[in-house]
């Protein structure tokens, strides 16, 4: 049976339109990479990889807020540690800063934290908090990048 591949759910990052995406691959996964050549793995444990743009995800935790946040929680900015900080804390649970690794909007990042202040509307990609309109705007931009290309989808002969 063929798959689709799970890198494929990378569209958004390839294009540069979002820093990371969180994807679970197999080992045997890993072995297709070569197909994607702007595209970084960090492994975070569990299965679960963080692809990624360096570019990108560089100006996504430096960003105004985010960059504050972070270094309050004990990352320092620098990429290279950030991500050993990230994958230390993600061994035992999904730490909810990881928004701030993938593009999401810093208030529903802190929403999701549980700051008060913010509302929760609703889910799509992630959760969105009040006011929606960034939030829908920028979910809207991340779909369409990761969907533009399926035409040109990689099929996974992992089960075979």
């Amino acid at each position: 049976m063929l798959n689709l591949c799970p890198l494929n759910l990378t569209g958004s990052v390839q294009k540069g339109v979002k820093p990371a995406e969180l994807v679970k691959l197999e080992k045997k996964c890993l072995e297709c990479l070569e197909r994607y050549p702007d595209l970084n793995l960090y492994e975070l444990g569990r299965d679960f990889y963080l692809a990624y743009r360096i570019k990108q995800l560089k100006r996504s935790i430096t960003r105004p807020c985010a960059g504050e946040i972070l270094l309050s929680l004990g990352y320092t900015l620098d990429l290279k540690i950030d991500l050993a900080v990230l994958r230390a804390r993600f061994l035992s649970q999904c730490p909810p800063e990881i928004g701030f690794f993938l593009g999401y909007p810093v208030k529903d990042v802190l929403g999701f934290m549980g700051f008060d202040s913010f509302s929760f509307v609703c889910t799509l990609g992630w959760r969105i908090y009040e006011p929606v309109e960034p939030s829908l705007k920028l979910y809207n931009l991340y779909k369409k990048a990761k969907n533009a290309d399926n035409r040109n989808l990689v099929l996974c002969e992992r089960d075979k």
